[in-house]
């Protein structure tokens, strides 16, 4: 994982799986895309809210990146 705590957050997942992520940092909402980096595709766009912590799985099989942006 890569971050910019409370601002911008990228998750790889090789396979299937999940992650618990802590945005209690981040003020305001973000905004959530997965990349398939297979199809080199980016899925769209979903709002997430910070505060709190937020659970992580690829929407499908294969290696994903979530990247999450401050959307302040």
């Amino acid at each position: 994982m890569l971050a910019e705590i409370g601002f911008r957050y990228a998750v790889y997942f090789p396979d299937e799986g999940s992650v618990d992520l802590d945005l209690s940092d981040v003020a305001g909402g973000m905004t959530l895309r997965w990349l398939d980096i297979l199809a080199v595709q980016w899925g769209p766009t979903i709002s997430v809210e910070g505060g709190g912590s937020v659970t992580l799985a690829p929407p499908g099989e294969g290696p994903w990146v979530a990247l999450l942006e401050s959307s302040e």
